[in-house]
């Protein structure tokens, strides 16, 4: 059976994209930071809309992370693919990710980010590995407003 998340977010120009992460469950886990979209431009751009694979994989940058993959809009993980090394990982503000989805616990009020993203990106790595220990059939679909 086919696990799939939802990324539900809207575009900011100018500033980047913001979000909510929710859980096939229908439960909302957490908040997300993207980059504005433009044009799914390699990294400066968040990726485009759709289903993509999520697949635990390990990052040098990062460690061992969620990835993103569909390769029928050109993200991947190899070089062949236009982005690459597309995850889930830390990031406070859209400045820190380069095409990744950053995870936070809320809003922040005063700027656009989100707060305490350490802490939320260990809280869903543990929550999917609790409830998808086998960690396979796993989608997230992206939706951009």
């Amino acid at each position: 059976m086919d696990r799939i998340f939802e990324l539900n977010t809207k575009n900011i120009e100018g500033v980047g994209t913001l979000g909510h992460f929710i859980c096939p469950l229908g439960m909302p886990l957490a908040q997300s930071v993207e980059r504005e979209w433009l044009n799914n431009e390699k990294n400066v751009s968040c990726i485009p809309a759709g289903t993509y694979e999520l697949v635990w994989r390990d990052s040098p940058k990062h460690g061992r992370r969620l990835h993103v993959i569909n390769e029928n809009v050109n993200v991947g993980m190899d070089d062949n693919c236009l982005r690459t090394h597309c995850l889930i990982h830390v990031a406070n503000y859209p400045s820190q990710v380069q095409g990744c989805i950053g995870l936070g616990n809320k809003f922040m009020a005063k700027e656009y980010g989100v707060a305490n993203s350490a802490s939320t990106v260990k809280f869903v790595e543990n929550f999917i590995d609790r409830v998808y220990p086998d960690g396979e059939n796993m989608y997230l679909k992206i939706t951009r407003g």
